[in-house]
């Protein structure tokens, strides 16, 4: 058996210049994550380094540069010395990778500066720029920001999203969906930050907490979108819960008012107080005595709610708004660490924590659980390591393929560790016919990526996480985007559920030495179905499409094999091919209007995909909707009858 040679120190990225808002002793969870993941990368063997705004302090270390702000502009600090800055790191520094995090105004230096477009751009999308009705002047603003954004995100060459639902959900990265990935954040333990936290509790002053209440904390800026208003007022109507904010910001004023409204009892004994800024020491002290831990967010500005791993670790039951589009409910039902409250719902609030006084049992399941996520999914080791393999993902890059042709291997359903070992064994027989690249798509599953991670570490494989959207031209573009980057030839598609399936892998290589002894340089995209498989579209439409239009619409895109030469390549990255609702029409009428052709081939011994039990008026609209999509295609791309010439075989 064939073994793949394992991936060389020197080739993988060791010198990362990241691009941050700010590092702390600034608060903030952007902030948090740049310095924990610097620590990670450091101490990993890599040389990060960071720019960042700030008054540069005594104690920085020589890796971290802080520039000095000379202009606040509606929440955004401009640093009128970040382009020497960056231009003085790419001349000594000589960064591999430049690791952008956003929303940042200061990234956008880097568009004037040819050097800088020279050295791949990773950018780390911590949150959309959301625009709310009672910010008129950020709405403004935000249209002069936008299109330096879009040059950003054009130039990047990956772009990582902290959860799949902030991803599937973030409209800006919408025409960028075939570059982006899903990465969770992750923090390092609570005793790595500051050790003297827990072992000397009497470091910290008494804590404000009332004997026989059930303990909730809360932290975060005191700003419109974090909800506060929503936890005051659900905790002022209950008995025997006491409630403690930490943070400061504009609302403080606001937010205090409100609470001596609703409250009769003020100062130390009061139910619902402010504690304002705390010193980190004082933080892990609240987060070590309180019982659960509540964050009432009301928009996707709270794109993940970093706070909420930090309480995790602690092992403190969560409470969360259900925010549509949010990683908050996302991280906590993946790691089953409490609630989530319909946005803005009061007295379902009232209800939740109401649930959790009662119950004691319950606070102590789910703060175990959450505890045990922290550490396994959530921390900032499996975080670094996710970045890691995106960097090496653009390996490619920065040396000349081995091969001419690039394997691309889908993978959408999780595997049990000895299948998935099995399955990486065989991937390695397949390299006599090109370089393997495995694209992951199976979301909303933490624990799998890992393993799948450290397994194919070990098989000295490089694994592309994607979210699982289940859309077979989101995977052909992955991998049609890391074929063109490494210079490749030709890049083959391997079917969906191969990897899942014994038979299919036993089938595979006879149908692999077919295709490709098929392929010839003047069929750009071929395509490779089951001899046996019932067509995808009905045979009346089939048949109408390829009098139509000279083109035969492919059965099932994803449970075929796929053979694409350069110039196919390049057509199938072009913004349209990203809009298709029925790629298997869509791709041969683009293929089509560029001058290329494309082909289907039936391949006896490719097995036929399981078969899909559908309703028949699912049938009737999928026919439907079709038929729709080729009068369409048709009539928008019309040019006269094609050719003989241009017709697929």
């Amino acid at each position: 058996m064939q073994r793949l040679p394992p991936h060389r120190a020197a080739s993988t990225p060791h010198r990362i210049l990241h691009i941050g808002k700010f590092h702390p002793p600034y608060r903030g969870g952007m902030e948090t994550y740049l310095a924990d993941l610097l620590r990670q990368q450091r101490a990993s063997g890599m040389d990060a380094r960071a720019l960042v705004h700030g008054t540069p302090l005594p104690e920085d270390p020589p890796w971290l540069t802080r520039l000095k702000v000379q202009i606040h502009m509606i929440f955004t600090p401009i640093a009128l010395g970040f382009p020497w800055a960056i231009v003085r790191h790419l001349r000594s520094f000589r960064p591999d990778v430049l690791h952008l995090h956003m929303p940042n105004v200061a990234v956008f230096w880097l568009l004037l500066i040819p050097a800088a477009r020279r050295v791949p751009w990773v950018v780390h999308w911590h949150s959309d720029v959301v625009v709310s009705d009672q910010q008129r002047t950020l709405a403004l603003a935000y249209r002069l920001y936008r299109p330096f954004e879009t040059g950003i995100l054009a130039q990047a060459r990956y772009v990582i999203a902290t959860s799949p639902p902030y991803l599937q959900a973030s409209a800006t990265l919408r025409p960028w969906r075939d570059k982006c990935v899903a990465i969770p954040l992750g923090l390092h333990e609570p005793d790595e930050h500051t050790p003297e936290t827990i072992d000397n509790p009497a470091a910290t002053p008494p804590l404000p907490w009332k004997t026989g209440h059930l303990r909730v904390l809360s932290i975060g800026r005191l700003t419109y979108y974090k909800g506060f208003e929503t936890l005051i007022r659900a905790v002022c109507g209950m008995e025997q819960v006491q409630l403690l904010i930490v943070g400061g910001g504009d609302l403080q004023p606001r937010l205090q008012t409100l609470i001596d409204e609703l409250q009769p009892h003020t100062g130390p004994a009061a139910p619902v107080q402010l504690l304002g800024n705390v010193t980190e020491a004082q933080k892990f002290a609240l987060l070590e005595s309180c019982e659960v831990f509540a964050l009432a967010s009301l928009e996707r500005t709270e794109a993940f709610g970093l706070a909420l791993v930090e309480a995790m670790q602690f092992g403190k039951p969560c409470v969360v708004s259900d925010l549509p589009g949010s990683g908050m409910p996302w991280l906590i039902r993946q790691s089953g660490a409490g609630l989530c409250i319909p946005l803005g719902d009061i007295q379902a609030w009232r209800m939740g924590l109401q649930h959790l006084q009662q119950h004691p049992k319950l606070r102590h399941t789910l703060g175990l659980a959450g505890q045990q996520a922290a550490r396994r999914l959530f921390s900032i080791d499996s975080s670094s390591l996710q970045v890691h393999s995106l960097y090496r993902a653009m390996l490619p890059e920065n040396r000349q393929a081995s091969q001419q042709r690039l394997l691309v291997v889908p993978l959408h359903h999780p595997l049990e560790a000895n299948a998935l070992h099995k399955a990486l064994e065989w991937l390695r027989t397949l390299q006599q016919w090109g370089d393997v690249v495995l694209v992951n798509e199976v979301g909303n599953a933490p624990a799998f990526q890992a393993l799948l991670k450290r397994q194919a570490a070990q098989a000295g494989m490089v694994v592309i996480h994607l979210p699982g959207e289940g859309d077979a031209l989101h995977t052909i573009q992955t991998g049609v985007r890391w074929a063109l980057r490494g210079g490749y030839r030709q890049c083959l598609q391997l079917p969906a559920g191969t990897l899942a399936c014994a038979s299919n892998r036993a089938s595979l290589p006879t149908a692999l030495e077919q295709l490709i002894a098929a392929s010839h340089d003047e069929v750009d995209w071929l395509v490779g179905v089951p001899a046996h498989q019932a067509p995808h579209r009905p045979r009346v439409t089939v048949r109408w499409i390829q009098r139509l239009t000279g083109l035969c619409p492919h059965t099932h895109l994803a449970h075929s094999l796929q053979l694409c030469h350069r110039a196919a390549m390049v057509q199938l990255l072009h913004a349209p091919a990203s809009m298709l609702d029925v790629p298997e029409l869509g791709i041969p009428v683009l293929m089509r209007q560029a001058g290329l052709r494309t082909q289907t081939i039936r391949l006896p011994s490719l097995d036929r995909p399981p078969a899909t039990a559908a309703p028949k008026a699912v049938h009737l609209l999928r026919r439907s909707h079709f038929l729709l999509e080729a009068a369409v295609m048709y009539l928008a791309t019309w040019r006269g009858r094609p050719s003989d010439d241009s017709r697929s075989g």
